[in-house]
């Protein structure tokens, strides 16, 4: 059989019926057919009812969302994004804190592996937190300091006997920069020394709210306090300064004239338990208070003042300050020149409210001529004066009578004149010992009472 007859026994199928033995031919068909036959291609809902396996095929790459999906040959709508990119691309967001702070706590302890401390977590939303002689680590501190970074409820921090390390008072340092709520920070005992101070001075300038700071016992020495001088001058809300305790000497003496002349808010300042006993300290110290008009509270208690040089600074201070109420002089080495000169200065000073005096060596006879004195300011504001362990003679008792009744007080260790010294009474001694042993036999009838 030759190829002619093969081919007209090969039987036709529908497509040749439709477009003759050539096939399809697209030059025979006519513009108006290639338009409809186009516009029926792009017509996705056609294409998708198709039930040929082509079709079906084509929307199953479509559903798993493949890389065809994206070819822009295929004309197939796109479905909606179930969601799996945002599942493979997502990023756990910052987590978000409340104001109180006890979750983020809990949290950063668990991070750091440090068990949290109960009363941290029960405090934060108290106004005071306490944590005196708990011995703090370098991450506790951490944690702590961060925690209160977004606390609003804690004003009274206290941290007293916890020994800070340079790093741990610069995690501090950075809370107080941040935290808006903190009123009253307490870091006596805490040892931060010259370095720890340096970290603190940054907080303090940048410091808006907090109004108190106890420093004592921190042995910050003359260089300690000149490294937190620019803070201590730039601050603006601190009102109550305690540098107790800190080793400071004559020569913190134009430190602190510094700082009084450029600070503008504080009143109350400690400088108790330092030394402060010399005339040029005195001079520098005492020439920063005559310039500054706001300080009410002050402490020079236990500076081992005790010369005519070292008390004229203050006296000279006494006689035209306008602002101080209180003064503490107890525990120095005041007596005859030195304690006259400032007795000349109170009398002249209509501010003062309490005077403490106490626990310094004048006799009891310059303590009369103190009573005398107050008595004398009637109308001053000067109401209490504080005498502690100074025994007065007996001729005190009316002056103090008519201090009494003039609404002020005195306390005083006692009155000489009232106490009537005996010595022993021998014969009495005598016979009470004898009685003892006469009556030291056990049988009843063996007593005797020699009495």
């Amino acid at each position: 059989m030759d190829d002619q007859e093969r081919e007209q026994q090969r039987p036709q199928s529908g497509f040749d019926d439709e477009f003759g033995e050539g096939g399809l031919n697209f030059d025979d068909i006519a513009e108006a057919d290639m338009l409809d036959f186009t516009r029926e291609c792009k017509d996705s809902q056609t294409l998708l009812l198709k039930n040929t396996w082509s079709f079906r095929c084509l929307a199953q790459v479509q559903l798993s969302h493949s890389s065809l999906m994206r070819n822009i040959a295929f004309l197939f709508p796109p479905l909606e994004d179930p969601g799996i990119d945002a599942v493979f691309d997502y990023a756990e967001p910052d987590p978000t804190y409340d104001d109180i702070g006890v979750e983020k706590y809990i949290n950063l302890c668990k991070d750091l592996e440090i068990v949290p401390i109960s009363r941290v977590t029960r405090s934060l939303t108290s106004p005071i937190l306490n944590l005196k002689s708990y011995g703090l680590s370098e991450k506790q501190i951490r944690a702590i300091s961060e925690t209160l970074k977004g606390n609003a409820y804690i004003e009274h921090l206290i941290l007293q006997d916890n020994w800070l390390t340079p790093e741990m008072t610069d995690m501090l340092s950075s809370m107080l920069q941040e935290n808006g709520a903190l009123r009253v920070l307490n870091l006596r005992e805490c040892r931060i020394g010259e370095l720890g101070a340096e970290k603190l001075n940054e907080a303090l300038s940048s410091s808006q709210f907090l109004s108190e700071l106890d420093l004592s016992f921190n042995s910050l020495g003359d260089k300690g306090l000149k490294l937190i001088q620019v803070g201590l001058c730039e601050t603006t809300s601190l009102k109550k300064l305690n540098i107790s305790h800190n080793e400071l000497t004559e020569e913190s003496g134009e430190t602190l004239e510094k700082i009084l002349v450029e600070n503008k808010t504080i009143t109350d300042i400690d400088l108790s338990w330092n030394g402060f006993y010399t005339l040029p300290g005195n001079k520098k110290l005492f020439n920063g208070f005559k310039n500054n008009d706001r300080i009410k509270w002050l402490s020079l208690a236990w500076n081992g003042i005790s010369t005519k040089g070292a008390i004229s600074p203050l006296t000279k201070y006494l006689r035209t300050a306008t602002s101080l109420e209180y003064l503490d002089l107890d525990a120095n080495r005041l007596s005859h020149g030195p304690l006259k000169m400032l007795m000349n200065a109170v009398n002249k000073n209509h501010s003062l409210v309490t005077l403490r005096i106490g626990n310094n060596p004048y006799p009891a006879d310059e303590g009369l001529i103190l009573l005398k004195m107050l008595a004398s300011k009637g109308r001053d504001p000067l109401t209490f004066m504080d005498m502690e362990n100074k025994y007065l003679p007996k001729e005190s008792v009316q002056i103090l009578k008519r201090i009494e009744d003039m609404g002020k007080f005195v306390k005083i260790g006692g009155i000489l004149g009232n106490y009537v010294i005996k010595g022993p009474d021998y014969t009495k001694l005598l016979f009470d010992r004898i009685r003892f042993i006469l009556q030291k036999p056990k049988k009843k009838k063996a007593k005797k009472d020699f009495a």
